[in-house]
């Protein structure tokens, strides 16, 4: 049998749901029939499976099942609606050596007639055998074929009462579900205070549940009419809810509307009403149903919260007044800072100069370390004022990306620190780059300073060797758990073969002011990397830092690609 027919037969048997099930008397009286008209010691009703034939019932033989591979039912369901008799199996090449009949029960004689379905699969047989050769008359055959007939009629009775079981059970199922849901649908609409209603456009009656009167202010089984309904709600929304359901019935469109009520226990409630109307066959309207809920409480809230709203919303006007105020102070101080406060340590530091170099003769060794000290203070002031200039400008400049190339950033830089790499011997490697978007004069003041510091901070004796690279990294190619998955990032590193730092300081470092080294041994004023970490965040990145005292330092910094 080719194998898409012998699947689809094995399917057609599998819904009968025959085999394996207990012994039935309808079944065994079949096979004690066919025994008896056939004159035979046995007979069988039989099922071929993927690999076996199982029997149903039977009549002189004690086995349950045998391999299909032995079976002779096996020969006969290819021809579904014709008998297969087999006189004597001892003569044919098909059974002489099959195990049943050179062993017990010593099948000689076979008839088989097949168990057809209505789509023509043969499941399998009546079958009657016997020990010896023998024929079947046309009386026999005709029983043979009619019992066969019978056991379908049987199979067919047992697959529909199996459907109807499992229809019965799927529908308990069913309802079960719907009652639930019901039940579900019965507290929901009871918290949410909704009430259904049928409203009869002919006679304007109202047709509602106990819940809904309830919203209305009236008692549970008391009905009520749309001219009563509108009785209660406020005179101001008449029109509206009247054009409203005229509107609905007219297009077919949803009914919706809010509206307030003061019921005849006198107090004031909101309404949320929905409809649908539903026509009669000839297009006239019939009736609209829908529901209502009680809304108070939600409207109330609102009204609450839009006042709050307001109220808040005019604080952050005044603060944003004050605000300008203080931006319009800072840029003042900014102003300040930038000339006022710089001209006096200028005209400090040139009048140190003239008194140091043309006026020195009558000055004491006392004398010229304390202009000394007043000039290294002046310094030290003028480069703290540069920084926190530096910082402002930071905080307050406009957040405008642009595109850049970080070789042509690292060249500027280089060309601006031309002299500090010449008097120290420095080598600058850039070992990768890219161009990426950041915000530009912030950008280029953070590699900056980071490679500013990595010169300041080199190992007396030892020239400096900075690396500095630029890599675009896609989202997923980057390691670290402090970064977005899904994000693209620019990586950018600047490292160098400097003092270093104890790791346990790679958050310190960041704080403004705050300085490892004394200021004798490093000039600066601590607020460096403090603006290098603010600039990374206006650019929404992070920047990590890792060093190892007396080796050199790592300052790695992530900024998110923009669109």
């Amino acid at each position: 049998m080719p194998l898409s027919l012998e699947e689809n037969r094995i399917n057609e048997l599998r819904k009968y749901d025959i085999l394996d099930t207990l012994n039935e008397t309808e079944y065994d009286d079949i096979t004690r029939l066919a025994s008896i008209i056939c004159e035979v010691p046995i007979a069988i009703i039989s099922f071929v499976d993927v690999d076996r034939q199982w029997f149903k019932a039977k009549k002189g033989l004690d086995v349950t099942e045998t391999a299909r591979e032995h079976s002779f039912c096996t020969h006969a369901i290819p021809e579904p609606y014709k008998i297969m008799i087999v006189e004597d199996s001892r003569l044919d090449d098909r059974f002489k050596d099959n195990p049943y009949v050179t062993g017990a029960p010593d099948v000689v004689f076979y008839a088989g007639m097949p168990l057809v379905t209505s789509n023509g699969y043969a499941l399998g047989s009546v079958c009657i055998i016997d020990t010896k050769p023998r024929t079947l008359t046309e009386h026999q055959i005709d029983a043979l074929k009619a019992l066969s007939r019978q056991v379908m009629t049987l199979l067919d009775a047992r697959r529909i009462n199996n459907e109807l079981l499992e229809a019965k059970k799927q529908m308990e199922i069913q309802n079960d579900t719907l009652n639930r849901t019901a039940r579900r649908l019965e507290l929901a609409m009871s918290a949410g205070k909704l009430g259904s209603y049928e409203l009869d456009i002919d006679s304007g009656m109202m047709y509602s549940s106990a819940q809904c009167r309830k919203n209305f202010g009236r008692t549970a089984t008391e009905d009520f009419n749309l001219k009563e309904l509108f009785s209660s709600i406020m005179p101001e929304f008449h029109e509206y809810v009247q054009a409203a359901i005229a509107t609905s019935i007219q297009t077919g469109e949803k009914y919706d509307v809010e509206y307030r009520i003061k019921p005849s226990t006198g107090e004031e409630r909101w309404i949320h009403a929905l409809g649908i109307p539903i026509y009669k066959e000839d297009g006239s309207p019939l009736h609209m149903t829908g529901i209502t809920s009680d809304i108070t409480v939600r409207k109330d809230f609102t009204t609450e919260l839009e006042r709050q709203v307001a109220e808040r919303t005019e604080k952050i006007a005044i603060q944003n007044v004050d605000l300008e105020k203080m931006n319009r102070e800072l840029q003042a101080f900014t102003y300040i800072s930038s000339h006022d406060l710089q001209e006096p340590l200028r005209k400090i530091q040139f009048f140190i100069s003239l008194l140091k170099d043309k006026e020195n003769k009558g000055f004491t060794e006392n004398a010229v370390a304390y202009m000394d000290k007043i000039s290294r203070s002046s310094e030290k002031m003028r480069r703290l004022i540069a920084d926190l200039l530096s910082y402002s400008r930071t905080t307050s400049s406009e957040i405008l990306f642009e595109e850049l190339c970080f070789e042509d950033v690292m060249a500027e830089i280089l060309d601006d620190l031309e002299e500090e790499i010449s008097a120290t011997g420095a080598k600058i490697d850039i070992a990768a780059t890219c161009r990426l978007r950041a915000i530009p004069f912030q950008f280029n003041q953070l590699v900056y300073n980071l490679v500013s510091n990595a010169l300041k901070f080199s190992r007396p004796g030892i020239p400096a060797v900075i690396t500095a690279e630029a890599h675009y990294l896609k989202a997923g190619t980057h390691n670290n758990d402090s970064l977005d998955a899904s994000q693209n990032y620019y990586r950018i590193s600047i490292s160098d073969n400097g003092i270093g730092f104890p790791n346990k300081y790679a958050e310190k470092i960041f704080q403004p002011f705050q300085r490892l080294h004394g200021l004798q041994e490093y000039v600066g004023t601590g607020i460096g990397l403090t603006i290098v970490k603010k600039i990374v965040e206006n650019h929404n990145g992070h920047i990590f830092a890792s060093g190892t005292e007396n080796e050199g330092a790592t300052f790695e910094i992530f900024i998110p690609e923009v669109g």
